[in-house]
């Protein structure tokens, strides 16, 4: 028995170590907002390896699926990796959608391969489903972990072949097992090659991004090269030296020289941000005639925290402008050692005397700030995207919710300046959602009239947000005054403004930012304001972070009129992308399960326990997703990282399900069944305050709250399949390759519609609604167990009479 559950354990670790590398290589390859589809592929892996059981019923031998889980990863990986996708030209290039399909399969195959074996090894009754599961789930826990050491040493390439690795041990496991010394021979030599590739993974083998990210097209420009290349558990960081490179976001045009020569850095392909190459006066001067020049006019030798500068253009403006001393968070470690490497000697703004950097999340230390500021600076760092493509709607940011803003207006002095820089969109759009965001904090701090504290100007593509616990005085609103018209900067709002001041410089044929800031600013209901343009503009909080989800139905007949006919691939919303995968996996739901089971036939069973059974394991994966997917995002926050919190989450959810699973047979059925419900409604009510109040915790410590958090509810989720799967192994086993189907179909299913759930109503909304569809499994599979037991109860008086 403990060969096979060392296989399992092994099959299990790969294939989850493997689904969290995924995130990162579709982050890195695609954009962010495609790195949930990881959940999805696997699900659909898991899902589909059922199906085939039930409808084959061949016994392939383990040793042989665990070696197609190996080589799946590796071969999924290499189709996936040149299949020409291209996600911007769907929408007129029919080919797309197949070249989408192939894509999208290609990844499913180890984790089909990983739900065969599991479910090969649930359908024998020597051994106990529940150690079974409990290795699976203990597996996967473990493959957390490994996905956050392997990273930084082996890449996402040689990551990914290492998770190939270990699944070929997991058939090595199996081959002892089931006696055949040559199959353990063959595993273990595939084991070593695949390992032996992971350290060095072939030419030709690097991962693709897609041609619109940022590094793809400096990359483009002659004599462009990669100076620094490297990854951590969360990102990878480039810098590259080319002639094309000068990025100065917002700069005024009236500034008539040429900007300085500079190096672009890079996270996960995009988000440019300049290195600058000199850090003399002259090579400086550019910095005077960026919007942020004006912070240390009005607070000359300021004490400023700086939020996420990346490469550090914030932190130049301020040492340029004279600050004091400067705070500068950043929560990647490897964007500081990229600078460091790469910048020469005089070009380093992280090592002026007077610049202060703490490593770690913004939020974190926003809650606990140490002492308070003059200045609070929340500058741009990502690319220009067009809101109206909706690519980006997926993407949480907690630096940019109410919260945030609340934050950093605690952390300031009483007289204090926040300050936030987003890119102008046409119609209003991003500007007016930020300054929505200080609105709302300011009015969560007690102002009654948040418009007398809020200034705004606007260069020809960015507009900058200032903000105040205390009203703008006039001596302070003069001096911006003439600061925008030496600058030619237009004024957005201020105290008393007027509209023929707010669109004089770069011209519009319209003063539509004004107008959009003075409808929100004088409105009697705000919240009627930010629902009736075409565009949500609803502020965006905590339990809803999605700051570029823009989307509302009102879009949706431009959306169809303009599919085509645009080079935006979603013409309103990447909502609709959502909708399409929802459809499409409620199809592969039909095909992968009723189809096959009205074709086929099920087994010598009541109806009434087929459905019965379908219905119970749907709605345990329907609930599965509906919880885990809002504690990832939730996470985020906690724990600085999408890759800490996936990998966290996960390993306390899998882990300690694993343990109930292992203790569901001594366990009342109600509990068993019911617990789940309880578990759910205390994460909906209880996990949002202990985030706010675990951070500025170290990591480490709120690492261990999370897990020691989420471990009753992890408890408590795995036990009703466990218990499920023991009863169908006792009664109807030819069941138990259905039931593993419709979970995984179902887990596919709510892993898109939990996001699009989170999107609409937030995390809390969809914690309850988890709770709703468990309780609809407890009831389930609580006549399930009836039923089975009544029909149990007539065969042994059929066998009596």
């Amino acid at each position: 028995m403990g060969s096979w559950l060392v296989g399992q354990f092994l099959s299990a670790a790969a294939a989850l170590a493997c689904e969290i590398i995924l995130t990162r290589l579709f982050s890195l390859s695609q954009w962010y907002h495609f790195a949930f589809l990881a959940i999805s592929v696997a699900l659909l892996g898991y899902g589909a390896s059922g199906t085939f059981l039930a409808v084959t019923r061949r016994r392939i031998p383990l040793s042989l699926l665990a070696a197609g889980q190996a080589l799946g990863t590796a071969a999924g990986y290499l189709a996936a990796n040149f299949i020409p996708f291209d996600s911007f030209r769907i929408a007129w290039e029919p080919v797309q959608v197949l070249y989408m399909a192939l894509y999208y399969l290609s990844l499913t195959v180890p984790f089909f391969f990983a739900g065969l074996i599991s479910a090969v090894l649930l359908e024998r009754r020597e051994l106990p489903a529940g150690r079974v599961y409990a290795a699976n789930l203990m597996g996967s826990g473990a493959g957390c972990l490994l996905s956050l050491v392997l990273q930084p040493y082996l890449a996402g390439v040689g990551s990914l072949l290492a998770c190939a690795a270990l699944a070929g041990a997991g058939g090595a496991a199996f081959a002892v097992g089931e006696g055949r010394r040559w199959r353990m021979g063959a595993a273990l030599t595939l084991t070593l090659l695949l390992g032996a590739l992971a350290l060095r993974p072939p030419a030709g083998w690097e991962i693709r991004l897609s041609p619109y990210k940022s590094l793809m097209q400096v990359l483009r420009h002659p004599g462009a090269r990669i100076l620094f290349q490297r990854w951590n558990a969360f990102s990878r960081v480039d810098v590259v030296q080319a002639e094309g490179i000068r990025s100065v976001p917002g700069m005024s045009l009236g500034y008539m020289q040429a900007p300085p020569a500079q190096m672009g850095l890079f996270v996960d392909g995009d988000n440019l941000s300049p290195i600058q190459m000199s850090g003399s006066a002259a090579d400086l001067a550019f910095l005077d005639y960026l919007p942020e020049a004006v912070l240390f006019q009005l607070r000359p030798g300021a004490d400023i925290v700086i939020i996420e500068p990346l490469a550090g253009l914030a932190v130049w403006g301020a040492l340029h402008g004279g600050a004091q001393h400067i705070t500068v968070l950043m929560a990647n470690p490897l964007v500081w050692q990229a600078v460091t490497e790469t910048a020469p000697a005089d070009a380093n703004p992280f090592r002026a005397p007077n610049v202060t950097v703490i490593f770690g999340g913004a939020r974190s230390f926003l809650q606990h700030p140490g002492h308070t500021y003059d200045i609070v600076q929340f500058p741009l760092t990502d690319s220009y995207h067009p809101i109206r493509s909706g690519a980006f709607s997926l993407s949480e940011n907690y630096l940019l919710t109410v919260e945030a803003m609340r934050a950093g207006l605690h952390a300031l002095q009483p007289d204090g300046i926040l300050a936030i820089t987003r890119w102008l969109q046409l119609p209003p759009t991003e500007s007016v959602r930020a300054g929505a965001l200080v609105v709302e904090a300011l009015a969560a701090e007690g102002v009654a009239e948040p418009a007398r504290h809020i200034i705004a100007l606007r260069s020809w593509s960015t507009c900058l947000i200032l903000a105040k616990r205390r009203p703008f005085t006039p001596q302070e609103i003069e001096l911006v005054r003439a600061f925008a018209a030496a600058r030619q900067f237009d004024l957005v709002t201020y105290p008393g403004m007027s509209e023929e001041e707010s669109n004089r410089f770069n011209l519009l044929p319209e003063p539509v930012y004004f107008r959009a800031w003075q409808a929100m600013l004088t409105a009697r209901d705000r919240r009627q304001f930010y629902h009736s343009t075409p565009f949500d503009l609803t502020p965006t909080t905590d339990n809803r972070p999605f700051f570029f989800h823009f989307f509302t139905w009102k879009q949706a007949p431009e959306v169809w009129q303009t599919l085509g006919m645009t080079w935006q691939p979603f013409g309103g919303s990447g909502y609709f992308v959502l909708i399409a995968l929802l459809l499409l996996t409620l199809l592969a739901g039909i095909i992968l399960v009723l189809l096959p089971l009205w074709l086929r036939g099920g087994p010598a069973a009541p109806r009434r326990l087929h459905a019965g059974t379908l219905l119970a394991f749907t709605c345990l994966g329907l609930g599965f997703m509906m919880v885990e997917l809002p504690l990832l995002q939730q996470c985020i926050l906690l724990l600085d990282q999408p890759t800490y919190a996936f990998a966290t989450v996960l390993f306390a959810l899998l882990v300690f399900s694993g343990v109930g699973s292992m203790m569901s047979a001594r366990m009342p059925p109600a509990l068993a069944l019911g617990g789940t419900v309880l578990a759910a409604l205390a994460l909906a009510a209880g996990l949002s305050p202990l985030v706010h109040a675990a951070l500025g915790a170290p990591l480490w410590a709120r690492m261990g709250l999370t897990v020691l958090a989420l471990a009753p509810a992890g408890w408590v989720m795995g036990m009703p399949l466990a218990r499920l799967v023991s009863r169908l192994q006792e009664r109807t086993p030819a069941l138990i390759p259905w039931a593993w189907a419709a979970n995984g179909v179902a887990s596919v299913t709510s892993s898109v519609l939990a996001t699009m759930m989170a999107l609409s109503w937030g995390f809390q909304a969809v914690l309850v609604i988890g709770a709703g569809v468990y309780a609809g499994a407890a009831l389930a599979g609580w006549r399930l167990v009836l039923l089975d037991d009544q029909q149990a109860h007539r065969q042994d008086d059929d066998a009596e009479g």
